[in-house]
């Protein structure tokens, strides 16, 4: 474990130290209907990464967590996204029963809803390297997460 540790500690410290393997993922294509047949569209690419670039992006992602919320820069509302709250569709349950229990009583209700449709393929990678760097994320992981998003 402590040989893991300085490894991923040397990377971070040192990005020409860091293998092309670590970020080097394998895609698959998962057919979505059977009945669609072989066009291309019937099929969503799956890119598997290493354990490796999980468990550093896992940490990385924790570091980045602590630093969020030491400032108390995550909005509250974000919880889908929080560490220690329910999932995105667990939100989405919450708010569907108490739309339910609302028309049930027949009592007034202010919701909104944003639909973040596959926002990491679609938000500009200068754009997240932007925002880290404006959130005073340390500049080793924002450096590792910019090399790391060209490959």
């Amino acid at each position: 474990m402590k040989r893991l540790a300085h490894q991923l500690q040397s990377i971070l410290d040192d990005l020409s130290c860091m293998p092309s393997w670590l970020t080097t993922g394998r895609t698959v294509l998962i057919q979505k209907d059977q009945t669609q047949g072989n066009k291309p569209s019937n099929y969503r690419p799956i890119t598997r990464l290493t354990t490796s670039w999980k468990l550093l992006s896992g940490i990385l992602a924790d570091r980045i967590t602590q630093h969020l919320n030491q400032h108390d820069i995550l909005a509250y509302e974000q919880k889908g996204s929080r560490s220690g709250c329910r999932g995105t569709k667990d939100q989405l349950l919450i708010d569907k029963v108490l739309t339910a229990d609302s028309k049930r009583r027949k009592t007034n209700l202010a919701m909104g809803w944003i639909d973040y449709k596959k926002a990491y393929d679609t938000v500009p990678h200068s754009w997240i390297i932007q925002s880290m760097e404006l959130h005073k994320i340390d500049h080793k992981i924002i450096n590792l997460v910019q090399q790391s998003m060209g490959s």
